[in-house]
């Protein structure tokens, strides 16, 4: 069982406890609970821990239980024990207790556009901030690999669980927006574009009303950062929107820029204020 510290989650010290984490925390952002640990200690497992379906499609997981960081030359050897795997993989996720780092960042986006341009799997990088943020979303598994903090829970489940639901809500909207917008953007007819962005823009407008009818259940500092969340998302989605109902069809290639202008926006400021929603819920579950 993994310890807690009422300053902060404490990472798990054993190989073995953190990819049962990483399993039920990639569970719970790709909503499948049936992700599967590879094979048993001691067993050659080609680059890959956990293996199961998400939005993407069949990918991998590498879990990498090192509190000093990922290097470069361990995510290029993990790439190539990956590309031997028994069945092909659409994207492998290299998954560590390492605190978030810009520069492994930098590498791992660079050397996944690159793969993507050859049809090659694309890499991403998971720190703890990210599996454990996850982790907290759904208190039952949290609690499963830290039951020391079930009475904090108790105490403040109608806030976490009202916290878990606009989490998940905000989870929906980005996830909506990569689908549009690059580096995930798909290829969208003209006519699909509009009505998407349209969409997406009332998926917003609903999410804000619903937030503004349940602020008093919430404290002052999170209704805050929603809101500040939701102008971070708005605004960008709305530019892009405007200029795809002025322009026509065949110009609408003229507007690469302000598409990933609005990306730009959005992936700058929108992700930091979603982490920090996610933070309150866990200041709750700290909170005895």
């Amino acid at each position: 069982m993994v310890q807690y510290s009422t300053g902060h989650i404490i990472k798990p010290k054993s190989w073995e406890e953190f990819e049962e984490i990483s399993r039920d925390a990639m569970g719970v952002r790709w909503s499948n609970p049936d992700l599967i640990m590879h094979g048993r200690p001691g067993q050659a497992q080609n680059g890959i821990d956990i293996y199961g379906n998400n939005h993407i499609g069949f990918v991998g997981i590498q879990c990498k239980n090192t509190l000093g960081g990922v290097t470069e030359k361990v995510i290029l050897d993990e790439i190539i024990k990956a590309e031997s795997f028994s069945k092909s993989i659409q994207q492998l996720y290299i998954a560590t207790t390492a605190p978030r780092d810009k520069n492994t960042q930098e590498f791992v986006r660079d050397l996944s556009e690159a793969r993507s341009k050859e049809k090659r799997f694309e890499i991403q990088i998971l720190f703890w901030d990210d599996i454990i943020q996850d982790l907290v979303s759904e208190p039952r598994l949290f609690l499963k690999h830290y039951p020391q903090c079930g009475g904090a829970y108790n105490s403040n489940k109608e806030k976490v669980d009202l916290i878990n639901e606009i989490y998940s809500a905000s989870c929906r909207l980005l996830d909506d927006i990569r689908r549009i917008f690059p580096f995930y953007g798909e290829k969208f007819k003209p006519t699909e574009l509009r009505s998407n962005v349209k969409s997406l823009l009332q998926k917003i407008n609903d999410f804000s009303s619903e937030v503004k009818q349940k602020k008093l259940m919430l404290p002052d500092e999170l209704v805050e950062i929603i809101f500040d969340f939701i102008e971070s998302i708005s605004h960008p989605v709305n530019i892009y929107y405007l200029s795809l109902t002025v322009y026509e069809d065949h110009e609408l290639h003229t507007l690469d820029d302000v598409k990933e202008d609005s990306w730009k926006r959005i992936s700058e400021s929108s992700y930091g204020l979603h982490d920090m929603i996610k933070n309150q819920m866990k200041l709750l579950l700290k909170t005895n």
